[in-house]
């Protein structure tokens, strides 16, 4: 059983002597504020999670060291009038900059919506696109460990290095427009899963 602590309690509970009772450090969607249910607004890009979870891995190396991050739910719903491969794309987006801002594990949310594409099931069970994605994501870093941002030299875009054993992966997008580059890889072997 692992004993967690809400982001709002994270200050007080070491005064209150209570760190040697908490597990892990759990955020349950973070960057998330002043939202219900059914009127839920996101103001910022899927990425700009990221920083919130940078500042809760810095909170928790002060005061409550050695112990995880866990994001117990996180998605990008309420989007339904974003296209599905759009949607597919926020999967990443949220998943890989929260991953590089400290977060040990990140739970998806999200699982069924007949009519929200940023959700992993649709009617009868038929998998969105974003189920495509986390599938593919998962696939690609799983047992990884995330180095960190790479700067590539291209302001519009984001990228993060994984390495897994002897093998390293690349991810990277671009938030906004479609820029070009070229990069030098040093292998001939490259995965394009744009369109899985």
């Amino acid at each position: 059983k692992v004993t967690g602590v809400q982001t709002c309690a994270l200050p007080i509970l070491p005064n209150a002597k209570a760190t040697d009772y908490t597990d892990a450090v759990c955020s349950h969607y973070p960057g998330a504020e002043n939202v219900s249910w059914t009127t839920m607004k996101l103001e910022h890009p899927p990425e700009g999670k990221g920083k919130t979870v940078e500042q809760l891995g810095l909170l928790r190396d002060r005061l409550y060291p050695g112990r995880p991050v866990l994001i117990t739910e996180e998605g990008w719903w309420g989007q339904k009038d974003i296209k599905p491969d759009v949607a597919a794309s926020a999967v990443v987006r949220v998943h890989v900059p929260e991953i590089a801002g400290g977060a040990d594990t990140v739970a998806w949310f999200a699982q069924l919506s007949v009519d929200d594409p940023s959700y992993m099931l649709g009617e009868n069970d038929v998998p969105w696109p974003a189920y495509c994605a986390y599938a593919a994501m998962t696939r690609s870093l799983g047992g990884a460990d995330c180095v960190g941002p790479v700067d590539l030299g291209v302001e519009s875009v984001m990228s993060y290095l994984f390495i897994r054993g002897e093998r390293a992966t690349l991810v990277l997008w671009a938030p906004e427009g479609t820029p070009e580059m070229t990069l030098k890889l040093g292998t001939n072997q490259a995965i394009d899963r744009k369109s899985t």
